[in-house]
């Protein structure tokens, strides 16, 4: 996931400035219990709620310079997995799929807790074979569609979104310009996703 802007100085505008944070995750199965305290938190009774755990294996954030990906340079990049590990993410989620909190320690900087809400949000992003308003507070609408592959045992789900599906976005921030797309593949025979 990435986004792509222009970034202002006093002195003019500079190049095109992308930014990604690469890495890969891994997201355990909902819990059948809560704690006392993931009660509190919600405000939901436990056997309408469940937490899910995402923790990191690797995680990388890069920040490139460049209109065009062949004479782009490399301005930034900074080794997140210490951090992400150290900090898994949390949240409680509804038999419906709604989620109701994301649970963060107080020694998490502001940073992790941005990256958080971010990768949240790409995982809980709902889409149709037609375009809908959506339910994360953005407005937005999304497009999915769905791919014929080679094997008729597989199914390839593609989803896709960029700045355009972000109409709330507060006009200070317009310039920032972003794209990326969801890609799971679902087994026909075992009705389960094999990859994501």
């Amino acid at each position: 996931m990435g986004h792509q802007g222009l970034i202002q100085s006093q002195r003019g505008r500079m190049d095109n400035v992308e930014t990604q944070l690469i890495g890969s995750m891994i997201l355990t199965c909902p819990s059948r219990e809560t704690m006392r305290r993931g009660l509190e938190i919600s405000g939901m009774e436990a056997s309408h709620q469940s937490v899910v755990m995402v923790t990191f294996e690797r995680a990388q954030f890069l920040q490139y310079q460049g209109g065009k990906k062949k004479y782009r340079r490399l301005i930034s990049r900074h080794d997140l997995t210490s951090k992400m590990i150290a900090h898994p993410m949390l949240f409680v989620m509804s038999p419906s799929g709604h989620i109701h909190s994301l649970v963060f320690k107080q020694s998490e900087s502001r940073e992790l807790r941005s990256i958080k809400k971010g990768l949240l949000r790409m995982l809980t992003t709902e889409a149709v074979k037609s375009s809908r308003g959506q339910t994360d507070g953005f407005g937005g609408k999304y497009y999915q569609r769905y791919e014929k592959s080679h094997s008729s045992k597989f199914l390839t789900i593609l989803q896709k979104y960029s700045k355009k599906d972000f109409i709330r976005i507060p006009l200070s921030k317009r310039r920032m310009q972003y794209e990326g797309m969801h890609v799971v593949n679902v087994s026909k025979d075992k009705h389960v996703v094999q990859s994501a």
